[in-house]
């Protein structure tokens, strides 16, 4: 009786409030430009489009929430309400009726069997809730279960920084190139400090709540299996915070820099009062270290006698290019002239690490889009205090129509030909993933879309399925960038630009896991390249990763 779409039960204002009135236009101006057969930006505001794009796109999301079914409900006659209600010939009123599926739809258990009857049909990850927060704080204990070692090269790695970490004030850079497992090598280094030093403290300093993400789940995993003593893991960044009324000492502390900028300006002995005096500050893209507000915080962390090692996800060669020879000099002067790497053997890094099977074959290909991008003098300072494209920037380009249409284009193009079977995509905000993910299916692909705001049991779910080729794209903002494995990818998709090279980096990792550790022999990574009028560093950044496309 009601196995029909309940979204077209809906009336036309009621549909466009559910999706989204901007939204909906942004999608007009792609599909104008699409050029589709059976589909054009004019029939976007038509009840049959809408009530078909809600029920491919939104469907879970809305009618799983207490509103949105009780918006659904309220769409049944009273005879209908009486039959999916099963009340046998006794007639309920129609406010007796809803309160009794309100009721219903509170237990999961009956919550299913009420869809099902209304011809809602969901996988069956659609009916997890949402799991428990994560905690800011920790007191993280020992584990007696094995974990993988260091390989060659990282161990190689590591003896060299165990070495220059027994001398006070000791200064260098780490550098690693991307896929080849710095942060985890970074991670033993710096577990072996804390179980070396009765009190002592590690500082992980990034710019990004990604970047931050990595470091503290890294950390976490490491910790246990390694550990000679119980510590205090403190994650300070976005929305997480110190604990009110515990003073207890932090051993090791994930802080993002605008986050240790403000605390430090407002409270400048605070942080100082919760780490011990031994002090170990790391600093995830260690070029960054030597501009002034940086390096300001990165001063006020220090105490006497405080080591501090810089990350570098890049080989050099490239790398000093980024930077002007001024800054090449202070950077060098900063880290007392030292680098730690290993030793590629004649060849460069990348080509030993690929000739081990550690990398995969980069495959690069540039999507040039029609958007001139002219930055305000406000915007040029944000990036160059913050390292990173302001977010109003971002979000604008994500609604560019012309550039969306050309970003699903390609990746129509890309599964159509079967060319890629897994392609992780990276948005410019959450509402570009989600509009990408929208398109993507309202086109008959396979796609999904996670966030930082996604229930973590159902982007597990989300996640395994795409693990398992059962979704063609995995559209994503903030969450994948790190932490992620997916032997499988084949295209990595860059749609949101930066001017990070760590999280560059980061991001082409998703797809650069090599045969010898479970990944692919190849990889299609897709940049979508803005043009940038006045920002030349993003140019020079992309330019760092030269050494990757050759083979």
């Amino acid at each position: 009786m009601f196995n029909n779409n309940m979204f077209q039960r809906f009336s036309i204002p009621k549909l466009v409030e559910i999706i989204g009135e901007s939204k909906l236009d942004t999608i007009s101006g792609a599909l104008n430009l699409l050029n589709l057969k059976n589909h054009s930006g004019g029939e976007v505001y038509t009840k049959g489009f809408l009530s078909n794009f809600a029920s491919k796109t939104i469907g879970y999301e809305y009618i799983n929430s207490s509103s949105g079914f009780e918006a659904i409900f309220g769409t049944l006659s009273l005879m209908e309400a009486n039959v999916l209600l099963g009340s046998r010939g006794e007639s309920l009123s129609k406010q007796e009726c809803l309160s009794e599926a309100k009721s219903l739809f509170k237990l999961k258990s009956k919550r299913r069997e009420l869809f099902d009857a209304m011809g809602i049909h969901f996988d069956d990850a659609a009916y997890i809730q949402t799991s428990a927060d994560i905690p800011a704080s920790l007191s993280l204990e020992k584990s007696s279960n094995p974990y993988k070692p260091l390989k060659d090269y990282q161990f190689e790695v590591y003896f060299q920084a165990i070495d220059s970490l027994k001398i006070d004030y000791a200064r260098f850079i780490l550098q690693m190139p991307t896929g080849s497992g710095k942060t985890r090598t970074a991670m033993e280094i710096i577990t072996n400090f804390l179980n070396s030093n009765p009190d002592a403290s590690v500082v992980w300093m990034a710019h990004s709540t990604e970047l931050c993400d990595q470091a503290a789940e890294c950390f976490l995993e490491v910790w246990p299996h390694v550990a000679n003593k119980d510590i205090n893991f403190q994650r300070y960044y976005g929305s997480f915070d110190f604990p009110h009324g515990v003073a207890a000492k932090v051993n090791f502390l994930c802080i993002s820099f605008q986050s240790a900028y403000a605390l430090i300006a407002k409270q400048p002995s605070f942080v100082d009062s919760r780490l011990h005096s031994k002090r170990l500050i790391v600093v995830d893209e260690a070029h960054k270290v030597i501009a002034p507000t940086y390096k300001s915080v990165t001063k006020a962390l220090q105490s006497e006698g405080s080591q501090i090692m810089g990350l570098t996800a890049t080989p050099g060669r490239k790398y000093a290019e980024f930077n002007t020879d001024d800054e090449n000099m202070d950077l060098s002067k900063f880290f007392f002239e030292k680098i730690i790497s290993f030793d590629p053997h004649n060849v460069s890094a990348i080509e030993y690490l690929r000739k081990k099977g550690v990398l995969a074959k980069a495959k690069s290909e540039i999507l040039k889009v029609d958007s001139d991008i002219h930055l305000s003098s406000k915007e040029l300072q944000q990036v160059s205090e913050l390292f990173e494209i302001p977010t109003a920037v971002l979000n604008k380009i994500g609604k560019n129509s012309i550039r969306n249409a050309e970003i699903l284009t390609k990746i129509q193009q890309l599964v159509t030909n079967k060319t890629a079977k897994s392609i992780i995509f990276f948005g410019t905000s959450v509402e570009h993933s989600v509009l990408i993910s929208s398109l993507l299916k309202f086109l008959d692909i396979k796609a999904e879309h996670i966030d930082g705001g996604t229930p973590r049991v159902l982007r597990e779910n989300i996640i395994a399925r795409f693990r398992q080729q059962e979704i063609n794209v995995l559209c994503n903002y903030e969450v994948l960038a790190t932490g992620f494995d997916a032997p499988k990818v084949d295209c990595v998709f860059l749609a949101r630009p930066t001017a990070s090279v760590v999280l560059y980096s980061q991001m082409i990792g998703r797809g650069l896991r090599g045969p010898a550790i479970g990944g692919k022999e190849t990889c299609l990574i897709v940049n979508v390249k803005d043009n940038f009028i006045n920002l030349p560093s993003i140019e020079k950044m992309y330019a760092v990763f030269d050494d990757y496309w050759k083979y």
